[in-house]
């Protein structure tokens, strides 16, 4: 697998043709903030670690000061576990790059938890960049700061921003050397991919959520403000792939209603489908997950799937069933999530067989401060597909995998991104692959007929092994 991977956050010193070790480090805490626009998501703690957010782009895994009117200077201190000899800062400017004006490093110990106040009594502090006339750039890149000669002992650097807009800081890095290699995204890099546009299904509506059925041979897919939907909303539709010419329907009641309405996945020797939202008697819906049997061309009315302490505070909503029923995947905003939609999972009760258990958090190292959404696990289930903006990437969201190392299900490998044969600078999402593994399906902006589209690519045994790591 390695062979299809690009380099990761790689940092080496040449000297003489010989290489060494560089010590390299992320801020790990919190110092001192000025402002913070949000408690989780736009925190100063979103600063902390390796770059997660997408260079140009509003992301909430970034720190945005809250200024107040009339206040235009705003002020971060982070800290690093070990004190460094100083040769290089490496920060990421998110949003409206240009607007530092001061980076000062020293030493302190590090506090029990942030200053609420700015704390003066810093005898150490040195100052490695300064900007008088700070003006907003076009630069989508990181910022580096090479001191004029190295600096002993610093654990923390000070970061003045002027706030002409809606500045962001997603990330700050030290280093012993001046020559750290450029910051990349860890991807899969095949070649020579052709990724096919379903002309026959997209329009120049909202084609979005593909899913597959077990046997290759019909895809449903949710489409938006179609002529033929129930309203102006979403519907259920779907397609016999199998059949030459053959075109797309609206599955009709009683899935489809006049609300919004979408599948997530097809279980059940494809005699189910997983829907959004409850169904209620009176046509009403809430926040929730049904199903519905197949009865020959018809389907029944969609049942409740219960999940005990279920909640959700976002307004999305996704889902996925392993085809034995009996691990629940969901993207929802509770009160253990990291900031938006998180991905969290359920189980079947063993004495009632009708139950999902209370969702449990996949863990800080899927889950972002960001959205994270439309979530699809391998048919082995080891292997993790889902879509953020969280994590670094290449647009406005991108897919991403990560491998489950343990049961627990919240052990799980550093996420690594599907690459540029599939994302795009664009929004990417609903990753879906058949059983046998020969076709992936998603959704894309980007080249699309119209609206957001459905795409998919046809994978060698060499990418299919790649991507489920076999």
């Amino acid at each position: 697998m390695k062979h299809f991977l690009l380099s990761f956050f790689c940092f080496a010193l040449a000297t003489a043709g010989k290489a060494q070790d560089v010590e390299f480090q992320w801020a790990s805490y919190v110092i001192y903030a000025e402002s913070e626009y949000g408690y989780l998501q736009y925190s100063a703690k979103q600063a902390l670690g390796k770059p997660n957010s997408v260079i140009g782009k509003d992301n909430f895994c970034a720190w945005t000061p809250k200024k107040s009117a009339g206040e235009k200077q705003q002020t971060l201190i982070v800290g690093f576990d070990k004190m460094i000899k100083l040769e290089q800062l490496v920060i990421n400017e998110n949003l409206c790059a240009g607007l530092i004006t001061s980076v000062k490093v020293g030493c302190m110990p590090k506090p029990t938890q942030p200053f609420k106040k700015y704390p003066q009594n810093v005898a150490s502090r040195k100052e490695v960049y300064k900007q008088d006339n700070p003006k907003r750039t076009t630069a989508k890149d990181f910022l580096y700061i090479n001191p004029a000669s190295p600096v002993d002992s610093v654990n923390f650097v000070e970061i003045e921003v002027w706030c002409d807009g809606w500045v962001q800081i997603d990330a700050v890095g030290i280093a012993t050397s001046q020559n750290t290699k450029p910051i990349t995204v860890r991807a899969f890099n095949f070649k020579n991919v052709v990724i096919e546009n379903i002309k026959s299904i997209n329009s120049k509506n909202q084609e979005i959520s593909p899913v597959i059925s077990q046997d290759g041979n019909t895809l449903y897919f949710t489409r938006a403000k179609h002529p033929n939907n129930r309203s102006e909303k979403q519907d259920v539709w779907a397609i016999d792939l199998n059949k030459e010419n053959a075109q797309p329907y609206n599955v009709g009641e009683p899935i489809n209603t006049v609300h919004h309405n979408s599948a997530f996945c097809s279980f059940g020797n494809d005699q189910k489908l997983l829907l959004n939202n409850i169904y209620h008697a009176d046509s009403s819906m809430e926040k929730g997950l049904s199903y519905s049997i197949k009865q020959g061309e018809k389907w029944s009315k969609p049942k409740e799937v219960k999940i005990k302490d279920f909640y959700n505070k976002n307004n999305y909503s996704e889902y996925f069933l392993t085809q034995d029923e009996k691990v629940l995947l969901m993207t929802v905003e509770r009160g253990d999530t990291y900031g938006g939609k998180d991905i969290c999972v359920s189980f079947k009760e063993d004495k009632d067989k009708t139950t999902y258990s209370k969702p449990i958090n996949l863990g800080k190292t899927i889950n972002t401060a960001a959205n994270e959404t439309s979530p699809f696990l391998s048919a082995n289930g080891k292997v993790l597909f889902f879509s953020t903006v969280g994590h670094l990437g290449f647009g406005s969201h991108d897919i991403f995998l990560a491998y489950r190392l343990d049961d627990t299900w919240t052990n799980w490998s550093e996420p690594i991104n599907l690459g540029t044969w599939i994302n795009t600078a664009e929004w990417d999402a609903y990753f879906t692959m058949t059983a046998k593994g020969d076709y992936i399906y998603f959704a894309s902006y980007k080249n699309a007929i119209g609206d957001c589209d459905i795409f998919r690519v046809k994978l060698t045994e060499e990418m299919r092994k790649a991507l489920l790591g076999n």
